[in-house]
């Protein structure tokens, strides 16, 4: 297995960062460091647009996700029903759970793993894993949080671009904001 790093990106009160997905690689890797967000209680998500020119392609997935409050106010592990993909949802595919910036050291990280990208005969498989910690305004609300969400891409078409952007936690863009700060590389890897 090679891994080639292929572009980074740094956010910087960015509406969106766009990345192109070339032919070459089996599967494109996408890490995300360091993120914050205009307006509170956004998230970071991504959508494909594919060679036939469409965009907001139909996505299902299923989230999973383990937390723990500071002070062992709460913690817990399980399914997460409020982050699914329904069947055929055109929304942004949400990549952590938090979103709260009420403090500096609010942020979220980790990475993006879609496999064959350029199949023209499967739908295209994601998996997220990403981790955050949301730093709510009383102390006692701070939490940690592991979030890994898997499923695909309903459609056959070559993904050609991949966009990030802020979106509340069911992947809706209306009234999000920007992406404050934070990083993407782009890796391919074959």
């Amino acid at each position: 297995m090679t891994v080639t790093a292929l572009t980074t990106s740094v956010a910087s009160s960015t509406s969106y960062m766009d990345f192109t997905v070339d032919d070459t690689y089996d599967e494109i890797l996408f890490t995300f460091t360091g993120f914050k967000y205009s307006v509170d209680e956004k998230n970071l998500a991504f959508q494909v647009v594919t060679s036939n020119g469409s965009h907001n392609r139909p996505a299902t997935g299923t989230a999973f996700r383990e937390w723990h409050y500071v002070f062992d106010y709460s913690a817990g592990i399980g399914y997460d029903g409020s982050r699914d993909k329904e069947l055929d949802d055109a929304n942004f595919i949400v990549l952590h759970d938090g979103g709260d910036n009420h403090n500096s050291y609010s942020a979220a990280s980790g990475e993006l793993r879609i496999w064959n990208p350029h199949d023209d005969t499967k739908w295209k498989f994601y998996q997220v894993q990403a981790v955050a910690l949301d730093g709510h305004v009383s102390a006692f609300q701070r939490y940690t949080m592991n979030f890994k969400v898997s499923g695909y891409i309903k459609d056959t078409a070559d993904i050609t671009s991949v966009r990030f952007q802020s979106t509340n936690y069911l992947g809706d863009t209306a009234g999000a904001g920007t992406l404050t700060y934070g990083t993407i590389t782009h890796y391919g890897i074959s």
